[in-house]
């Protein structure tokens, strides 16, 4: 046994090998990890960085699309809600056009509109809608005051 040791010794000294090494841990394998790491995850951030434009651009996008089929869903269930009126044997003056819109909104958006025909919270830009019901043609129109959203006719 005495002369195995001895000849790890001498193993070692020939090779310069150190204990350490034997047990197969590597003083520079903490370091090197740690770069590694420190590399992903700056071409992680550099990713990032390089797509943010087009995140904001398509996040705007969404947003202004979205505002759109809002109003135009409120649009199409207005003229339903006018077209059921007028089934129900209601003249163009006996349909109280301003409020079968108020219903129209509420019960589809959840939302009320002020006296003004105005509300909030339907444009995810943070818009607010202004309703214009032409008193000729009895078309809604709704306007969203947020960017280039602008208005949509019906």
């Amino acid at each position: 046994m005495a002369g195995k040791e001895s000849g790890m010794e001498e193993h070692r000294q020939n090779t310069g090998i150190h204990l350490s090494d034997e047990t197969g841990s590597r003083p520079n394998r903490g370091k090197r990890t740690a770069l590694l790491v420190l590399l992903a995850a700056i071409l992680i951030f550099a990713a990032c960085l390089a797509l943010r434009p087009w995140y904001l651009d398509y996040m705007e996008r969404d947003h202004r699309e979205t505002c759109e089929k809002a109003r135009f869903v409120i649009e199409d269930r207005y003229y339903y809600a006018v077209e059921d009126e007028r089934e129900a044997g209601k003249s163009e003056e006996e349909i109280d056009y301003e409020a079968v819109l108020r219903r129209v909104v509420q019960e589809n958006m959840e939302v009320t509109l002020d006296d003004e025909l105005r509300c909030t919270g339907l444009c995810r830009s943070g818009g607010s809608y202004t309703c214009y019901i032409d008193p000729q043609t009895h078309r809604v129109t709704i306007t969203c005051d947020y960017g280039d959203h602008g208005a949509y006719t019906f």
